[in-house]
C-alpha cells in the first residue's frame, strides 16, 4: 500500500511505488519475478501513480514494460485555481501550488519512447472527467507512443472499474505486450 493523504502529502504516494517496485525487482529471484515482464496496473488514483510510476523521471526505473490507467487522473492542471478538492493531497490549491498540481499529472511526463499504455474510462465520469483520460491519449499518440483507448459507453466512475469489456481488453493488452520478449 502506499501513504495516504491528508496525513501525507505528494510525493510520497509515488515514493512508496517506487521503493514497493525497487523491492520487487530486488526480490525477483526468491518470488521467481520475470523482471522483463513488469505491467502497471492501476483505476482512479491507482492509475495516477501507475502511468507515474513508468513515467516520471525521478522513477529511476525500466521495469515496467506496459500500463493500464483506467478512471485516471492524468491532469491536474485544468482545475480551477482555487479549487480545494486537492488540497490534503497536493497541500495547497493548485493558485498556491502550481508545481505540484504539474509534478502530480502524468501527462506532463509524456515523452517518445514511454511505455505502451492502456486507458479506460466511463464517457459519463462526473468524479474524473472524460477529456481527462483523452487528453493524455491524445498526447501519446502524437508522441508515437503505442497506446489504446477504451471508451466504456454511458458509465461513471464505479461502473467503468467493474466494466468486464474494459478488463478483458486490458488483459489482452498486457498480454501482448509482456510475452513479446
Amino acid at each position: 500500500n502506499y501513504r495516504l493523504a491528508p496525513r501525507h502529502a505528494w510525493p510520497v504516494q509515488l515514493e512508496d511505488c517506487q521503493a514497493a517496485l525497487r523491492w520487487l525487482c530486488d526480490h525477483a529471484d526468491e518470488w521467481q519475478v520475470d523482471k522483463r515482464r513488469l505491467g502497471a496496473w492501476g483505476y482512479s488514483a491507482g492509475a495516477q501513480l501507475s502511468l507515474m510510476l513508468a513515467m516520471h523521471p525521478t522513477s529511476g526505473s525500466d521495469s515496467i514494460r506496459a500500463v493500464v490507467a483506467g478512471g485516471a487522473p492524468c491532469d491536474l492542471t485544468t482545475l480551477a485555481e482555487d479549487n480545494r478538492m486537492l488540497v490534503g493531497f497536493l497541500g495547497g490549491t493548485r493558485g498556491q501550488v502550481p508545481e505540484r498540481y504539474r509534478d502530480a499529472s502524468p501527462i506532463a511526463f509524456v515523452r517518445e519512447g514511454n511505455v505502451p499504455l492502456f486507458f479506460f474510462h466511463g464517457t459519463q465520469d462526473f468524479i474524473v472527467p472524460y477529456q481527462n483520460a483523452r487528453k493524455i491519449y491524445e498526447e501519446a499518440l502524437e508522441k508515437s507512443i503505442e497506446t489504446e483507448f477504451y471508451d466504456v459507453a454511458e458509465a461513471g466512475h464505479l461502473w467503468a472499474f467493474v466494466d468486464s469489456e474494459a478488463r478483458q481488453r486490458a488483459i489482452a493488452f498486457l498480454k501482448k505486450h509482456l510475452t513479446e520478449h
